[in-house]
């Protein structure tokens, strides 16, 4: 009997078997799992992920995610994969699951493309959710057959494909995400095909084109999110037949024209958002026909008009945002009406006038934000009459005057309180601080007054208080340091004075402290470097003394430290080597002295650093560990020895000064791998050898001052390839040879100091080129030639210094084509001929005038006198002649000495009979006649007085008494003679 039992049951039990195996969908099934398996890689940190997908378990519909169906014969009809942190590829064998209804592969981390073999579930799939992968590749159109799908979520992958327009097919289809994906081209018209669709994101995509009219056709849409894209035209009037739809999303696109007055028609509507568009003309009043709408945000438009009043209609609005628009107008009042709003935001416009006290009325209001507009007034005393809502009021620059009331007091519940950016005045009350919830206090950028109380103290929460740019003074109360929370602290540009609390010490949250431009005084409080978190600590332009405290180095998190501009004495602390995040440095304009601590080469951020105006010394080498640099500046100290060539590792290097200090040696030829070096001073210091043709490379320089070295050779011509230059200063060093012809070509030059060296040849003609120079100096070298008309180029010209040179020629009268000059034009110590042109008169300009030491001839111009901006005069150690003018008066005699010919005051007053008055006027031809005519006159007429002579003399020796009146005086007695003889010899001989 137990044998037949047994027979019985293995008989049963084969039976069983043999009909489980012997179903071609059940095994089908199971062996695409596997096959699925083999290409997901599971998350290596949960190895319990699919481990019961196993080839020795044969009971598949109680594997991980799988759903099979009931009956018999039992086949997988839903996976849910979702969120188990796979990788890997979505296997083509996903196409055999015949029976499958749902399939949800969502939030992990697939890759690779979407399977074309999906397609195979057309007549059963109903749900495909591949959202939140890294997908990859198209979307396959052959999706499109999968006429039964339901909801279709492919959002959040790497698609970069466009939406398959045998997506209109999928007629059954109620949701559609693709939101996310990096999906070009344009939206397909015939997604208006699918008119049960009650959800369609598109949004965050790179689609391009229009909002097709046909979306319109989608009766039962509920939900449109097109936001984020690309999309251009105008919102089609069409979408006002979507009666049911409750939220749009627009905003972010590039939409422009007006709203349609058929969006009036969404009564569903609860919340449209199209703002970060080019949306413009008035807001509809249809819009007040949105009773449902509770979230209304059309900010960053072009709107234009004034706020319809009948948005007072919108009773269960919460949310309004205009911000950024064109608005004008004033406030409607019937905002005020919308009892449920909690956000108004309607800053960035340009409405006008005052604000209701109503809205202190409006006890929902959480924010209200109308920054930047023009509207006018003081603040109200009914500030939160009766709001106890309010979170955060922002009224800044919207042109408020007078005293902030004691009133805001009342405002106990708010949080940010920014009324920056106008004209109060007065002072701050004691009541603003009795505020406890304050976490933001903004009232920079306005003519406050008076000294910060120390009930400051009572705002224990505030963690930004920013009070820059006021008129308050006195000290900062110690109070100050009970602010635990504090993390800005703005007290810059006000008059504060006093020193530094130390109590600031306790603050410790503080991550950024500006006071500069202020009166403090005394020593920097070493409490400051308990400030663990500071990021920024700006005391320039104040009167701190002392020594720099050591402390600072402890506040690892600096990138800002600037000190500049105090009376600070003593040594950088080694100390400052420990702040290896520190990315600007300023500590110029103080008494610092001595070496550079080594520890500096740690500073491996720093980016801008400027030591100027102090008296450090030794080698800069310690600054030289950033390669990262974008300005260093040393300038006037008494650093000393090689630049070092570290200097050239920073390739973003804009702007290089080492003026006035001590360095040797030669200009490093590594300074030619900074690409981007704009400016580059190393003048004042005693550098020798050339300039480096590497310097070449530098072809954003806009700068160089090489003054006052000793640097030798030719100027470089490499330097006019330097297409942006625009100052050039290498004076007073020792370059030699002729002006490179290359100079010339530079058109952006502005200004030019060659002056002090021993430079030769001629200006040449090309110096016309150099349209936009403002300075041109090249005095003290060896220059010869003459100075060419080209100069009159030069119309923006400022100052003209060429004196000391072997320039010869005439000046050109073009020169009074320069009516720019203001400075100075100095001529002076040169070989220059001719007669002072009088076009010099023409430069109205003219503060300074020196021609002297030349070889100028003719008389001075008149209307030189008459120019009244001149200053400064000297035509002196000339050959100049004639007659000054009475204009010239004015001027010392200095002006004009050494110019044999000239007369007048200031000059000696001229001698009638010697004057050249009645030849004024002849020629030099004339003249010469004249004087050969007048020589021979003079000559016949000594002849006959010599015989006339010998006749008398004779008669009168004979006698005795004409004999001794000889003897005691001859002359007179030839005077005589011949006075009694003829009037007229009289005359000729005393001429």
């Amino acid at each position: 009997m137990q044998q037949k039992i047994l027979l019985l049951v293995l008989f049963f039990l084969c039976f069983s078997i043999g009909s489980g195996l012997g179903q071609p969908g059940q095994s089908d099934d199971r062996q695409t799992l596997l096959e699925l398996k083999k290409s997901f890689v599971t998350n290596p940190k949960d190895k319990s992920v699919l481990r019961n997908w196993n080839f020795d378990d044969p009971n598949f519909c109680n594997w991980t995610g799988v759903t099979c169906s009931g009956g018999s014969i039992r086949v997988v009809v839903g996976l849910n994969l979702s969120s188990l942190g796979l990788t890997g590829s979505i296997s083509p064998s996903i196409g055999r699951f015949s029976n499958l209804t749902q399939l949800d592969l969502s939030s992990n981390m697939l890759v690779g493309p979407i399977p074309a073999s999906l397609s195979n579930l057309s007549s059963s799939l109903e749900t495909l959710h591949l959202f939140s992968n890294q997908l990859t590749g198209s979307i396959p159109s052959q999706l499109g057959s999968l006429v039964k799908l339901k909801s279709l979520k492919l959002g959040h992958n790497e698609l970069f494909a466009s939406i398959p327009e045998t997506f209109g097919n999928l007629v059954n289809l109620q949701t559609l995400a693709l939101a996310s994906c990096r999906l070009t081209g344009s939206i397909p018209s015939q997604l208006g095909s699918l008119v049960n669709l009650n959800s369609l994101k598109l949004g965050y995509n790179k689609l391009v084109g229009s909002i097709p009219d046909t979306l319109g056709n989608l009766v039962n849409l509920q939900t449109l999110v097109l936001a984020s894209c690309r999309l251009t035209g105008s919102i089609p009037s069409q979408l006002g037949r979507l009666v049911q739809l409750e939220e749009l999303f627009l905003q972010d696109n590039q939409l422009e024209g007006p709203i349609p007055a058929e969006i009036g028609n969404c009564t569903s509507l609860s919340l449209f958002s199209a703002g970060y568009n080019r949306l413009n003309g008035t807001l509809p009043a249809e819009l007040s026909r949105l009773g449902n709408l509770q979230i209304l945000k059309l900010g960053n438009n072009a709107f234009s008009g004034e706020i319809p009043s009948q948005l007072g209609d919108l009773v269960n609005l919460n949310h309004l945002n205009l911000i950024g628009n064109q608005l004008q107008g004033l406030i409607p009042k019937r905002l005020t009406e919308l009892v449920n709003l909690g956000t108004l935001d309607l800053s960035l416009n340009n409405l006008t006038g005052g604000l209701h006290d109503e809205f202190w009325n409006m006890n929902q209001l959480v924010s209200l934000v109308l920054a930047k507009n023009h509207l006018s007034g003081s603040l109200s005393k009914s500030l939160c009459s009766n709001n106890t809502s309010l979170l955060q009021l922002d009224l800044s620059q919207t042109q408020l005057s007078g005293e902030i009331p004691a009133e805001i007091g009342k405002c106990q519940s708010l949080q940010a309180l920014q009324l920056s950016n106008n004209t109060l005045t007065g002072r701050i009350p004691d009541s603003l601080f009795q505020i406890v919830e304050l976490t933001n206090l903004y009232l920079f950028n306005n003519s406050l007054e008076g000294t910060l109380s120390p009930s400051i103290s009572n705002l224990k929460n505030l963690q930004h208080l920013h009070l820059h740019h006021n008129n308050l003074e006195g000290k900062v109360p110690k109070e100050v340091g009970s602010l635990r929370k504090l993390e800005t602290l703005f007290l810059f540009e006000n008059r504060f004075s006093g020193e530094i609390p130390i109590e600031i010490g306790n603050c410790t949250n503080l991550n950024s402290i500006d006071w500069c431009r202020n009166n403090f005084s005394g020593e920097i409080p070493s409490s400051i470097g308990r400030l663990k978190k500071l990021t920024w600590l700006n005391l320039r332009e104040n009167k701190l003394v002392g020594n720099i405290p050591a402390s600072l180095g402890n506040c690892h998190k600096l990138t800002l430290l600037d000190l500049a501009d105090n009376q600070l004495s003593g040594s950088i602390p080694c100390s400052f080597g420990f702040l290896k995040s520190l990315e600007l440095f300023m500590l110029y304009d103080n008494y610092l002295q001595g070496n550079l601590p080594d520890s500096l080469i740690n500073l491996k951020n720093l980016t801008s650093i400027s030591f100027s105006n102090n008296k450090l010394n030794g080698s800069i080498s310690p600054l030289c560990g950033s390669s990262s640099y974008l300005s260093f500046d040393v300038t006037d100290n008494r650093f000393e020895g090689d630049i070092p060539l570290q200097l050239g590792k920073s390739p973003n290097l804009d702007r290089l000064r080492l003026g006035k200090n001590q360095f040797t040696g030669r200009i490093p030829r590594i300074f030619g791998k900074i690409r981007q070096l704009s400016l580059l001073d190393i003048s004042n210091n005693s550098l020798t050898g050339i300039i480096p043709v590497e310097l070449g490379l530098c072809k954003k320089l806009t700068h160089v001052d090489l003054n006052n070295n000793f640097l030798s050779g030719p100027i470089p011509p490499w330097l006019g390839k330097l297409p942006l230059l625009g100052e050039l200063k290498l004076s007073s060093n020792q370059f030699v040879g002729s002006l490179p012809s290359a100079i010339f070509n530079l058109t952006k030059l502005l200004v030019l100091s060659l002056d002090d060296n021993s430079l030769n040849g001629s200006i040449p003609q090309e110096i016309g080129n150099l349209e936009d120079l403002s300075s041109l100096n090249l005095e003290k070298n060896q220059i010869s030639g003459p100075l060419l008309s080209a100069i009159g180029k030069l119309s923006k010209l400022y100052v003209l210094r060429l004196s000391r040179n072997a320039i010869s020629g005439e000046i050109p009268v073009e020169i009074g084509q320069l009516q720019n000059l203001q400075s100075a034009l100095n001529l002076s110590y040169n070989n220059f001929t001719g007669p002072i042109p009088s076009t010099i008169s023409t430069l109205d300009k003219l503060e300074s005038l020196d021609l002297s030491h030349n070889q100028l001839a003719g008389q001075v111009p008149g209307q030189i006198g008459d120019m009244q901006s001149l200053g400064s005069l000297n035509l002196s150690y000339n050959n100049l002649e004639g007659k000054l003018k009475k204009q010239f008066s004015k001027w010392q005699a200095d002006a004009f000495v050494g110019n044999a010919g000239l007369c007048g005051s200031p000059l000696s007053h001229c001698n009638k009979a010697g004057s050249n008055k009645k030849q004024r006027g002849l020629s030099p031809k004339t003249v010469v006649i004249i004087s050969v005519i007048s020589s021979l006159a003079a000559i016949a007429l000594m002849v006959l007085v010599i015989v006339l002579f010998f006749k008398q003399s004779f008669d009168l020796f004979t006698s005795p008494i004409a004999s001794s009146f000889i003897v005691e005086d001859s002359n007179k007695l030839v005077l005589k003679l011949v006075s009694h003889e003829e009037k007229h010899y009289q005359e000729t001989v005393m001429c």
